[in-house]
């Protein structure tokens, strides 16, 4: 994950969630018809849209300066969508890179993110897939163009990382990249499959006998992409691994989660392509990790705990962690015991808000406001570039708010 923190700006008045907020349960499609649509597109785009609900007045827009007084909201969403639209896809396909790569960040120096990594790059595309599974069709040919980088890169790591499809970052041209780094990592790898079963549902859904020949004979021969990502993580997820901010290697609530919802897609998808030996496979493993996400849970404190049988701890004591958070909004399917909604993943969330109330000088500054920015976890001291102190991010911020929206 490129982790490039940015504190946040505050020069407004923060709103809490009002009763005027629209009621939806949770958020499944993009859609350009509607208000509620719009704000619907910017929560799982991870911008700014969000943050208008919970934290309205704390960013600067590109409509500040057309006297924001006179704004509406629904103007807002509408104009904001598309900025967040744009901007997402101006990261794919750029030039020098190979065709359907999505770069973490133009960056290439403090920070350097001008490279690819699995885990956000299969949520940057999931969001692609979800476009055009609402019309959008003329984003079928960059998925298909990220399937083959996704192949290029699979064949890559089985050739040349000593981690497989563990490894997690690899060069804009697709090579895999060998210098030191926190490796494996597991929870990319079931993202990618997760998005990609997706793409081959709705494209078998309105794609004709086009669509089947493709989905049988690039995504499901005998190396399928997503079945081979499934198998990596049916036959490893009870391994340690580096967690997704790429620091700590041991067994990870969000890897786990994220690998319990990728085992269900796969039954589910395995045994509608009649592959039922998969399927029980799968299942075989699914009903292993489930219970084990149980086991996250402190009944001491009442959270659930980011990590467990660490090797190095680096530097964590509360492991409250944002990305718990991140696990309930990247895991969409029926059987997921991380749904925003829970008492636990609601207990964990008011626990890291309350962990953050006093700790930047954001947060104190403005200590009256009911919304508060977040950061990656408590105990964090990465600026950036390098060590000195963790501050307030927006997509840790963004998260929090999400997770309250998509529970009411």
């Amino acid at each position: 994950m490129s982790n490039i923190h940015r504190d946040i700006k505050v020069t407004h008045e923060a709103e809490a969630f009002s009763s005027q907020q629209p009621k939806q349960s949770s958020i499944d499609r993009i859609s350009r018809k509607t208000p509620q649509q719009h704000l619907k597109s910017l929560l799982v785009l991870t911008t700014v849209g969000l943050v208008i609900l919970w934290f309205k007045d704390f960013f600067e827009t590109p409509l500040r300066n057309q006297d924001p007084e006179d704004i509406k909201l629904n103007r807002w969403i509408e104009t904001q969508t598309n900025i967040s639209w744009n901007a997402l896809l101006a990261n794919i396909g750029v030039n020098g890179t190979y065709p359907g790569v999505v770069i973490a960040s133009p960056s290439k120096h403090e920070p350097d993110y001008f490279y690819t990594w699995t885990r956000d790059s299969a949520l940057v595309m999931k969001e692609i897939v979800i476009r055009y599974e609402d019309g959008d069709h003329s984003l079928l040919e960059l998925i298909k163009s990220f399937v083959s980088v996704s192949k290029h890169i699979q064949d890559q790591s089985r050739l040349h990382s000593t981690v497989g499809l563990g490894e997690p970052k690899y060069y804009v041209n697709g090579d895999v990249f060998m210098g030191p780094w926190g490796r494996p990592q597991r929870d990319g790898p079931a993202l990618r499959a997760t998005t990609l079963i997706r793409f081959a549902n709705v494209y078998l859904e309105r794609g004709g006998e086009e669509a089947s020949s493709y989905v049988r004979e690039v995504l499901y021969d005998g190396k399928w992409e997503s079945r081979t990502d499934l198998e990596y993580i049916a036959s490893t997820w009870s391994k340690t691994s580096f967690d997704l901010w790429e620091e700590v290697d041991g067994h990870h609530y969000y890897t786990f989660a994220v690998i319990q919802s990728a085992l269900a897609d796969g039954v589910k998808f395995s045994r509608q392509m009649d592959d039922p030996g998969a399927a029980d496979w799968y299942q075989l493993q699914l009903s292993a990790i489930t219970p084990r996400l149980d086991l996250f849970w402190d009944d001491q404190r009442d959270v659930i705990m980011a990590t467990q049988n660490w090797t190095y701890p680096y530097g964590k004591t509360s492991w409250l962690d944002v990305s718990t958070i991140l696990a309930s909004l990247h895991t969409e399917n029926n059987d997921s015991p991380s749904e925003p909604s829970s008492s636990r993943i609601l207990a964990t969330h008011h626990a890291l808000v309350e962990s953050m109330r006093d700790l930047y000088p954001l947060n104190r500054l403005y200590a009256s406001r009911p919304a508060k920015a977040i950061g990656r976890y408590p105990e964090d001291v990465y600026d950036g570039v390098g060590k000195s102190e963790g501050n307030p991010w927006y997509l840790a911020t963004l998260a929090c708010a999400e997770m309250l929206y998509r529970t009411i």
